[in-house]
This record gives C-alpha cells, structure tokens and sequence, in this order.
C-alpha cells in the first residue's frame, strides 16, 4: 500500500497537471499535455538530483583509502582495517602510519582499504557471515585496489582486528584469491567443528597476537583448529596488546 507521503505527491502532481493544462497563458503542446504529470515529477527529481550525497552504503562498498609506495615495485600489500567509526580512529590512523613506513623500507606497493559496510554501534567492518558476503567484499577489494597495485602480481592481505576475521576467513573457507600469504594481526577467527575437510591447498596464513590482547587464547585455539585441518598456518605472539606488532617481524 503506498505510504500518505507517497499519495500526497501523486495528488500534488495531478493537481498541477490539472491546473497548468486547463489556466496556462498559453496553449501546451499535446505531447506535453499527456505527459505533464511525468515531466513534472521529473522536474522536481531535479533539485534532489543535484543536492543528494553519496550514500554511506554504496553499492561499491569498498574504497580505496590510500596508496603508497614506488609504482615500480614488485610486490604489494592490500590492508584491512579494524572495527572503525566513519572517520579513521587514532589507532587506525598510526596503523597506516607504520605500514606506510613498511612498504618504504621494502619498496612494497601499499593499498590502504575502506570499508562502507555499517555493523552495529554504527561503524564500518568487513562482512563475513555468509560465503557470498566474502566473496563479493574481495572482488570489490581487488577492483578498488587496482589503481593502485597496477600489474603487482605478488600480494598479501594484512588485516587488523576485524580485517584479521576476515581475510581468515579466506583460508579458512578456501575462497580462490590472489594473495601469496594472509596475515591476521589482532583476531582469533571464529569456526564451527562441524566444518570438516582439508585445507592444505587453501593458502598461506600467519597470525599474530599480542600476549595481552583479549583474543590470545582464543587465537591459540583457532591455530590449533586450522592445524588440525592442515592449514599451511603459523603462530606468533609478541609482547603488547591489541595492536599491531614491530614490522619486522612481519616482514624481516
């Protein structure tokens, strides 16, 4: 049923269809008349048109951030980030900051992505709960960060926190992708033991968590369950919390 609002403007077109055709000065064409109403509507879109911002929930859902690094390096980093209001956190903001400096030093080409997905407490996450979710989150990734990865053959997913879960889940659920190693920083992932099967052809996944951070045990746990299903996977804690690590021992 169309809602009052909708019948209000439909009763507001049919009167200045009514009024314009029947008083106006001059005579309309009669291809005007029969399709005043039309026209007139989309005469009022127009202004809409012109003032209407950009929905936060685009259909392209991913966007490109920033991109650093040399155009002529050889290999590239595409980075997920954490749970994040609509504008970049401090901690998001340092994060960049030191993957900045990393793809510097190791001449990486660095793709720095945005999620527009809105989770709960109103801010941004990368979807995960379905298959196709994660699917469709990677080929809007790719597509976005072509720009700035040109001909990069040679990349790696890093992802923070709830960017971590996510290109996990790549492994985890052995989704085709380009990326020659994930890495988890600050995530536990999250699987059901009803999942059976191997994994050993799914890709390379390293994680590493600080040894304060609240997800260690249940990251240990994830690596134990990824083990058992021969995930090519490894494990590392550093001291500190629910940040990212020294780069280096990223990246030697």
């Amino acid at each position: 049923m169309p809602s009052p609002d909708s019948r209000n403007l439909e009763v507001g077109l049919q009167t200045f269809y009514y009024s314009t055709s029947s008083f106006s000065p001059w005579p309309w064409p009669p291809f005007l008349c029969q399709h005043a109403m039309e026209l007139s509507f989309l005469f009022l879109l127009i202004p809409l048109y012109l003032t209407a911002k950009p929905s936060y929930g685009a259909k392209q859902k991913v966007s490109l951030a920033a991109c650093h690094g040399t155009p002529q390096a050889q290999e590239g980093i595409i980075y997920f980030h954490g749970l994040d209001p609509r504008k970049p956190s401090k901690q998001e903001l340092f994060n960049r900051e030191q993957l900045k400096k990393l793809s510097e030093r190791k001449n990486f080409r660095l793709a720095i992505m945005r999620s527009h997905y809105i989770c709960s407490k109103n801010v941004a996450c990368w979807p995960m709960s379905t298959s196709k979710k994660i699917k469709l989150t990677l080929d809007q990734t790719l597509k976005a960060s072509k720009s700035c990865l040109g001909s990069v053959n040679k990349i790696s997913a890093i992802g923070f926190s709830n960017g971590g879960y996510y290109v996990s889940k790549l492994v985890q659920m052995c989704h085709p992708n380009p990326f020659r190693k994930v890495i988890a920083i600050g995530s536990a992932g999250s699987w059901s033991k009803k999942v059976k099967g191997s994994l050993e052809k799914c890709g390379q996944l390293d994680l590493f968590v600080g040894n304060k951070d609240v997800t260690f045990p249940k990251a240990k746990k994830y690596y134990q369950y990824l083990k058992k299903r021969q995930a090519h996977i490894s494990f590392h804690d550093f001291p500190g919390g629910h940040e990212l690590p020294k780069l280096s021992l990223i990246f030697p």
